[in-house]
């Protein structure tokens, strides 16, 4: 799996985890590491390499926002791998999307060709192995 892409999985609920993997495991090569909250996901994302960060609106493990997470990471001034937004509410879509988020879909989407369509910029078409 040595070009297996590299996502980390920010704030989501053990269902919904359940479906990305599900989802983003058919479609891509993928490792998919989970992180509860923003000091978990900062602490991973010091010690490993990502191609992609899918973070939640709000944080399962702290009940901080996505956003704060987005944001914490433009203010460390480091390189950071691009975040998408999960959220179904389109106001947020378009605030994340306004803060510099790569995209941003809702979880109902999940599995859909909208939501293939926002991660092929980060992932390639994809099918099952990395392009």
């Amino acid at each position: 799996m040595a070009d297996s892409y590299r996502v980390l999985e920010v704030g989501n609920c053990g269902f919904d985890h359940g479906r990305l993997s599900e989802w983003l495991g058919s479609r891509w090569d993928i490792v998919l590491i989970r992180a509860s909250g923003m000091s978990q996901a900062l602490r991973q994302l010091a010690s490993d390499r990502f191609d992609l960060i899918l973070a939640n609106r709000v944080l399962e493990g702290d009940g901080r926002l996505g956003l704060d997470l987005l944001s914490e990471l433009q203010a460390s001034g480091t390189d950071f791998p691009p975040l998408v937004l999960l959220t179904d509410y389109a106001d947020k879509q378009a605030e994340a999307l306004a803060a510099g988020a790569a995209a941003s879909f809702g979880k109902r989407q999940i599995g859909t060709e909208s939501a293939v369509a926002a991660l092929v910029p980060m992932l390639g078409a994809g099918t099952s192995r990395k392009t």
